[in-house]
């Protein structure tokens, strides 16, 4: 039954391709034939044959351990070649036996992989198919060449099932994508993790209805609790922003007020790799000493969960070495664990902050 569905699929795969075959005078049917015996009898092979009802001719014969078909169609010029059953798993591989298919299929040139179904056993089934125009001067060269070649594509195809394998049992899935979405659900159950335990943690974290302004950044992060802004400005590849008290005393509270992720996050998407605010401020107590305030965000991973971005400051003139933070910003999505790793700046007065932005378009 198997062996039937095998012949079904050396069919020419449509009429056009037949069509183009014949565009140039080549061997019938009876002449490839007779060709292929004699190019088998040479590597020491005999073929069976039988008789199609379609008035194909299929040959079936044994070369250097493995099985192999052909099938010459009454009006081709060409013959298929098929490596049937090279490997066969259980049903609940399919997903990685397509993905590898898949590989296969980009990287060779000619081969085929093809895989079916074994309904009666439960199985999939994976073949090579193979499309050879013989030539008499090279047949036999031409055909063990294609046979060596599904040789080499069947030890690379177990090979890779084999290390996907060990993964699937390490992360518990089933296909390459499930195992992807496992490893970095990990990964971001290890950042989270980091971010709950480090000392150096900001007090508020952001949210999809709460996000860090600029104020609570310098009151919790820089550790200045009362200050005035004079002057802000955010600059970034497409971003060009100025809020000037001295113009407008009105714009002291929307520069408190400004969220840093908007500096790189528009629609739930990094609008941009990087940005910079400048911040000009005096504390009520000491009036007529300005001082400063900068921060460089950085876009670093993504996951449908959450946007990650780095953060580092640096005051001046410094009250104090400031802490390394992270906030993390969810948005609502299926998760996924990207990697990002903290750094500490190397300036005594500046660090660093990684957290997640939500997307929240």
């Amino acid at each position: 039954m198997i062996i039937d569905k095998l012949k079904d699929l050396l069919q020419p795969a449509n009429a056009a391709e037949s069509e183009k075959a014949n565009e140039a005078p080549r061997l019938d049917q009876k002449a490839l034939c007779q060709l292929l015996e004699t190019t088998l009898a040479s590597i020491g092979c005999t073929p069976t044959w039988e008789d199609e009802r379609d008035q194909s001719r299929v040959a079936s014969y044994e070369y250097q351990g493995g099985n192999f078909l052909v099938r010459i169609a009454k009006d081709d010029t060409f013959l298929r070649l098929c490596y049937p059953i090279f490997l066969s798993v259980d049903k609940e591989l399919v997903e990685l036996v397509r993905e590898i298919c898949n590989q296969v299929n980009l990287a060779s040139i000619g081969l085929r992989a093809v895989y079916t179904f074994d309904e009666d056993h439960l199985h999939v089934n994976v073949h090579f198919f193979d499309n050879l125009y013989l030539e008499p001067s090279r047949a036999k060269g031409m055909l063990t060449q294609s046979m060596k070649e599904m040789f080499s594509w069947r030890d690379a195809f177990v090979r890779w099932m084999d290390t996907v394998k060990e993964k699937r049992k390490k992360y518990g899935a089933n296909s390459p994508e499930e195992i992807e979405e496992q490893y970095k659900r990990l990964i971001l159950m290890i950042r989270e993790h980091e971010l709950d335990k480090s000392e150096d943690t900001m007090s508020v974290r952001e949210s999809a209805v709460h996000h860090i302004t600029l104020s609570e950044l310098v009151q919790d992060a820089v550790g200045i609790k009362s200050f005035v802004p004079s002057l802000l400005s955010v600059a970034g590849d497409g971003l060009s922003l100025v809020m000037d008290a001295s113009q407008d005393a009105q714009l002291r509270s929307k520069m408190a007020d400004y969220v840093l992720s908007d500096a790189l996050v528009s629609d739930g998407q990094f609008a941009r790799r990087c940005a910079t605010l400048q911040l000009v401020f005096f504390q009520p107590e000491d009036p007529d000493e300005r001082r400063y305030l900068t921060v460089s965000l950085v876009a670093r991973e993504t996951s449908p969960e959450a946007l990650f971005f780095q953060s580092s400051r640096l005051a001046s003139p410094p009250s104090r070495i400031l802490p390394t933070v992270s906030t993390p910003i969810p948005r609502p999505a299926p998760c996924s664990w990207p990697t990002t790793s903290r750094t500490r700046s190397s300036s005594a007065t500046s660090s660093s902050i990684c957290g997640p932005t939500p997307r929240t378009s």
